[in-house]
């Protein structure tokens, strides 16, 4: 049996931000987004009719058996006969299934007698999170790795900034007002080493594992919080994730 051809692989990540004045000295806003265009390598196999068990199908139903897929490899059971033991065999094939996610964040402040507050409408990604909670729906045979991170200057007040982001957007898939009711063993929360201000979600299927070195999060001392819950001054953002490439072991 030939070699399967590797089937592409291309991640694009883009993005911006634009902030600004709304009233001077008074009123600002913010906004952020980011898309990705993910294409990532998938592997899948079946077992089909072999070309002599379809020529010994009745011809009424042989277009059925026709319009499937021919398998590559050797029968599975070499003593089939296609009378009382039809001969199959398996096929191997790869593909790349393609995902699109964008993530938007808007944030105004506003200043009270000289002090800026977070008069936040912001809406934490959820559009994305939405998204990927129904990946995740419907995909319960795979696990979801939440990767957390943070920026140096962002730990030095909070040193479990990047794990608790991660907690909380497990909190959300399983607890939180989106009521997607996430089983949590689908769900694992590391952090990584990048100095950013986001949230990765990896798809890892069973035997693979994530692409990069994370370190897992303690969920006795970090505590998942609602995002209905008093706003922080520390910004995050939300990169799919939802298809992320795992690779395997």
């Amino acid at each position: 049996m030939p070699p399967l051809i590797k089937p592409p692989l291309r991640q694009n990540d883009f993005g911006g931000v634009l902030g600004g004045p709304i009233v001077k000295d008074k009123t600002f806003f913010f906004f952020s987004y980011e898309g990705l265009r993910l294409t990532m390598p998938q592997t899948d196999q079946g077992v089909f009719f072999t070309a002599s068990a379809r020529a010994a199908v009745a011809p009424v139903f042989r277009p059925i058996v026709n319009a499937l897929p021919l398998p590559s490899g050797p029968p599975i059971d070499p003593a089939c006969d296609n009378i009382t033991n039809p001969c199959l065999a398996n096929l191997t094939a790869v593909y790349s299934d393609p995902s699109n996610i964008d993530a938007t964040s808007i944030r105004v402040d506003h200043s009270i007698s000289g002090k800026i507050r977070p008069g936040r409408v912001d809406n934490e990604c959820k559009a994305t999170l939405d998204q990927v909670a129904l990946l995740i729906q419907k995909e319960p045979n795979n696990t979801f790795v939440i990767v957390g991170f943070a920026e140096d200057e962002e730990t030095v007040k909070m040193t479990q900034l990047a794990g608790q982001r991660a907690v909380n957007v497990k909190y959300y898939f399983t607890q939180g007002e989106g009521g997607q009711q996430i089983d949590p063993s689908l769900l694992q929360v590391k952090t990584g080493s990048e100095k950013s201000r986001k949230i990765r979600i990896y798809k890892v299927p069973p035997g693979g594992k994530v692409p990069e070195e994370v370190i897992a999060v303690d969920e006795t001392q970090v505590q998942g919080m609602s995002r209905n819950a008093p706003a922080s001054r520390h910004r995050k953002s939300v990169t799919a994730a939802s298809d992320a490439p795992a690779t395997p072991q």
